[in-house]
């Protein structure tokens, strides 16, 4: 495992995982307002579909090549639209 930041845009929706100092999985470029503080277990390589959820507080990131699961801290107001899903590729 690895720690990882997941970052949110305005309406809630993900826009991008980072996975230590050069690894992310990028959704869109748009401005961030929440950051959440996790793991992330996996390969960060190609392209996938996500899957946001949410259970008992704690937020995870399904990928077909692994998953973020937060540790419950956040930056910025707690704004993640759940359930959510989307596609992205690493970078």
């Amino acid at each position: 495992m690895s720690e990882a930041k997941a970052y949110f845009g305005t309406r809630g929706l993900l826009s991008r995982i980072e996975v230590g100092d050069d690894k992310k999985f990028v959704v869109d470029n748009l401005p961030t307002l929440t950051g959440v503080v996790g793991t992330y277990e996996g390969q960060t390589v190609g392209p996938s579909e996500f899957q946001v959820e949410e259970e008992n507080s704690v937020f995870s990131i399904i990928l077909r090549s692994g998953k973020f699961i937060s540790t419950g801290h956040f930056e910025g107001p707690n704004l993640v639209t759940v359930p959510s899903s989307g596609s992205g590729a690493w970078e």
